[in-house]
């Protein structure tokens, strides 16, 4: 992910260690890159910054049970300015899989991504309401799968 300027990237390394890095020229890599942050951030799928670089949303394995987590900066994009942590369990509604995503249209509407590999192996989209913007303590989550899985049947030959 970068930072609306293109001078910041942020990268998990080995899904445990999220870094940023300065471009010497922005959005591109090849012409210099330089690491300046780096903090463990636990066993993470996937992560967003929301809210002009406020907030960074991840999705995160918790003990088997997967779990959004909201960290808030106190300088935007500052991985150094973490001040407050808070996560919310979504695994009674979305079951864990791998490579877990997460994305927002808005403060108050997100999607979540799964990959299921349990048969039949699938990847699940769901969508989620927040009663207050960007607040995952005091939502109400409201996750419905888009598209509704459905089987495709297979056409069966059939004899003249």
């Amino acid at each position: 992910e970068f930072t609306p300027d293109g001078l910041f990237m942020f990268v998990t390394v080995t899904g445990s260690l999220l870094k940023k890095y300065s471009l010497t020229t922005p959005w591109v890599i090849s012409s210099g890159v330089v690491e300046i942050q780096s903090i463990s951030v636990g066993t993470t799928f996937d992560f967003t910054f929301q809210n002009n670089g406020y907030y960074l949303f991840s999705m995160i394995d918790i003990f088997g049970s997967l779990n959004i987590r909201k960290q808030v900066l106190s300088t935007p994009y500052d991985l150094t300015s973490i001040v407050l942590t808070e996560t919310k369990d979504v695994t009674s509604f979305i079951p864990n899989g791998n490579l877990c995503t997460i994305s927002f249209r808005d403060g108050f509407k997100g999607f979540i991504s799964s990959y299921i590999s349990s048969g039949p192996a699938r990847t699940e989209v769901y969508a989620f309401n927040l009663t207050c913007e960007y607040d995952i303590n005091g939502s109400l989550i409201l996750p419905t799968p888009t598209p509704t899985p459905t089987n495709t049947l297979t056409p069966t030959p059939t004899q003249p």
